[in-house]
C-alpha cells in the first residue's frame, strides 16, 4: 500500500496491531444477564470515498472483511449492520444451501447474492449484464445515446418522479442530451429543475413538507440504540388547490386506466398488509386511508393515524437479537471468499462479446484485489490534481441550493460557492487566494470558479462542494452560482465498473488563472 498511497508502511502496520489488540478477542460483555462477545472496535465501509471507484466494491470489501476477521460484526462494541433482525424478530436476510447469508427480499430483483441470472438488456441501464450490481445508473445516459441498440425497443417515453436526475449523475449535459432524444417526458415535481424543464407536462405533487406519510424513515437505514421507531410526517403548510400528494395521483391514473384492482393488491402485498386492514380491491382508497390502515395492520387498531398525529411516532424497546444478532442468534455465515463471481463471469463475457461490447470485466474477482483508476493515467497528459466532491452539513444533494437561509449560509462559509485548493500547490501554480481560476476536466470540460486556500486539503487535490452550479431557470436563488462537480467526471464505459456499474468518483483536472 506505501506504493500507491503516501501512507508509509510503518503507519499501516502500527494501526493494524493497534486494531487487532482493541478488538479484545475472546473478550466477553453481559448485558440484560445475557454473555455475549465484546469487540469494541470498528472499521467503516459504507462511504463515498471507498465505493465511488472502479473496483470501489473491493475496496469496502476489504474494510468489511477487517471486521469479519475479528468477528466484530452485530456485536457488542463492533460494527452493527442495518438491521438484518427486524422487529419481533423477523430475519430480513436469508441463508444459501452452503449456509452463507443471502439478501432479504427487500432487494427485490437486484440482489448481489446470489447472482442474477445474466440476460441480454431489457432495461435502458443495461442491469441486466450487471447480474452481481445492485443500480448500474450511469449506464442510463450511454442506454440512451450509445447502447440503444441492445434493446428490442426503442425509448420514447419517460415518467419522471421528483428526482433531479441531470444534477446529481455524472456530467449533466450527457443526460440532457439523451433526454432530448426522448419523444415525450411526463414529470411529476414540486420545483421546476433542470431535469423538469425537458418535461413535456409538468403534473404537480406536494413538497415534503406538505406531505402526510408513514413510516418516514427505513429499516434499511439507521435505526440504532435499544429502541425501534417509525415516525410520521405531518404537513408543515397547506399545499396549493388541486396539489396532491404523488401516491394519491398514481392511485387516481390506475382507477383511469383500468388497473385499479391490480394497484390495491400490489399495495396489499407491498405494505404486507394484514387482516381486517387489507384493502378491498373492489374499491378506491386514498392515500391517507391507506396510511391508517397500515399503521394499525402493523401496531394495531389503536395505533392508526389519528393516533400517530397526537404521538408523532411509535416506538418500542428492542430485544438484545434485534440489538447485537450475532451476540445472540445463530446466523447465517459471512464469506471471505466470493467464488460465485467467478461463475458467473463467462456468462457476461458471452452475452458481451455476442453484442460487440469490449468491456474490462477484471473486477470479477474471487477476493479483495487493487487495480489503477482510469484517472491514473491522465497525470501523463498534464492532468496533474484531482478534483474531490465534498458536503455541508446545511446541504442535501440537489434539493436545497434555493433555500434562501442556506444560501446566505453558503455565502458567509469560508468555502461555500468556491473552490478549495491547497496553498502550497497554489503558490506553484502561481494562483492567489480570492483569484479566479479555470478548471479543465480531461474530457476538456471548463468550469470557472473563485479559489479560496487552505492548508486543510491534500496537495494533490481541489475540493468541490455540494451540488453547486444550477442553471434552471426555476432555480434563480442558485442559479449561476458556484462550480458543479458532476461536470468534472467523465462519464462514459472507461469510467464505469463493469462488475458492479459504479462511476468512478475520479476526476482528472488542470487548474490555470481566468
Amino acid at each position: 500500500m506505501e506504493t500507491i498511497t503516501d501512507v508509509p508502511a510503518s503507519t499501516i502496520r502500527r494501526l493494524a496491531r493497534e486494531f487487532g489488540a482493541a478488538a479484545s478477542i475472546g473478550s466477553t460483555i453481559v448485558i440484560e444477564g445475557q454473555k455475549m462477545p465484546l469487540r469494541p472496535v470498528c472499521a467503516f465501509p459504507d462511504c463515498r470515498g471507498l465505493a465511488a471507484h472502479m473496483y470501489g466494491v473491493w475496496t469496502g470489501t476489504a474494510v468489511q472483511l477487517l471486521n469479519v476477521m475479528v468477528g466484530a460484526v452485530d456485536v457488542p462494541g463492533g460494527n452493527l449492520s442495518t438491521n438484518v433482525v427486524g422487529p419481533h424478530g423477523k430475519f430480513r436476510i436469508g441463508e444459501g444451501p452452503e449456509g452463507l447469508v443471502t439478501s432479504g427480499p427487500e432487494l427485490g430483483n437486484r440482489r448481489p447474492y446470489p447472482a442474477r441470472k445474466p440476460t441480454v438488456p431489457q432495461t435502458v441501464d443495461l442491469g441486466e449484464l450487471f447480474p452481481v450490481g445492485r443500480s448500474p445508473r450511469p449506464l442510463l445516459a450511454l442506454g440512451l445515446l450509445e447502447y440503444a441498440h441492445l434493446l428490442p425497443y426503442k425509448p420514447e417515453v419517460v415518467v419522471h418522479c421528483s428526482s433531479n436526475a441531470i444534477m446529481v449523475g455524472a456530467n449533466p449535459k450527457l443526460l440532457a442530451q439523451a433526454l432530448s432524444r426522448l419523444s415525450f417526458i411526463v414529470s411529476f415535481a414540486h420545483t421546476i429543475d433542470e431535469t423538469v424543464e425537458f418535461a413535456d407536462i409538468i403534473l404537480p405533487v406536494q413538497h415534503p413538507l406538505e406531505r402526510l406519510d408513514f413510516p418516514v424513515n427505513s429499516l434499511r437505514g439507521w435505526v440504532t440504540g435499544d429502541q425501534w421507531y417509525f415516525t410520521l410526517r405531518q404537513p408543515g403548510v397547506e399545499s396549493k388547490p388541486n396539489v396532491k400528494h404523488l401516491a394519491d395521483v398514481f392511485l387516481e391514473l390506475g382507477e383511469k386506466l383500468g388497473l385499479g384492482r391490480k394497484v390495491t393488491a400490489e399495495l396489499n402485498n407491498r405494505l404486507r398488509l394484514k387482516e381486517p386492514y387489507r384493502l378491498d380491491e373492489q374499491r378506491s382508497y386514498r392515500w391517507e386511508e391507506i396510511l391508517d390502515l397500515s399503521a394499525k395492520s402493523g401496531f394495531g387498531s389503536d395505533h392508526g393515524l389519528d393516533w400517530l398525529k397526537k404521538n408523532g411516532l411509535v416506538a418500542w424497546r428492542r430485544g438484545l437479537g434485534e440489538r447485537y444478532p450475532r451476540g445472540v442468534l445463530r446466523l447465517p455465515r459471512l464469506p471471505i471468499y466470493f467464488e460465485h463471481f467467478l461463475e458467473i463471469r463467462p456468462k457476461v463475457e458471452a452475452l458481451i462479446k455476442e453484442a460487440g461490447l469490449d468491456w474490462d470485466l477484471s473486477g470479477y474477482q474471487s477476493m479483495p484485489f487493487w487495480k489503477p483508476c482510469p484517472a491514473s493515467a491522465q497525470r501523463a497528459r498534464g492532468y496533474d490534481l484531482l478534483a474531490v466532491n465534498f458536503k455541508f452539513g446545511f446541504h442535501s444533494f440537489s434539493t436545497t441550493e434555493g433555500n434562501p437561509w442556506l444560501d446566505e449560509l453558503t455565502t458567509r462559509h469560508p468555502w461555500g460557492y468556491n473552490l478549495i485548493m491547497n496553498a502550497a500547490t497554489a503558490r506553484q501554480k502561481g494562483i492567489g487566494d480570492g483569484e479566479t481560476v479555470i478548471v479543465e476536466s480531461c474530457d476538456g470540460e471548463k468550469v470557472t470558479g473563485t479559489v479560496k486556500l487552505t492548508q486543510g486539503i491534500h496537495p494533490e487535490v481541489v475540493g468541490v462542494g455540494a451540488c453547486f452550479g444550477r442553471w434552471s431557470h426555476g432555480q434563480p436563488l442558485s442559479r449561476g452560482k458556484g462550480v458543479n462537480y458532476n461536470t468534472l467526471l467523465p462519464h462514459k464505459m472507461e469510467w464505469i465498473d463493469a462488475f458492479s456499474g459504479h462511476l468512478d468518483a475520479c476526476a482528472p483536472i488542470r487548474v490555470s488563472k481566468a
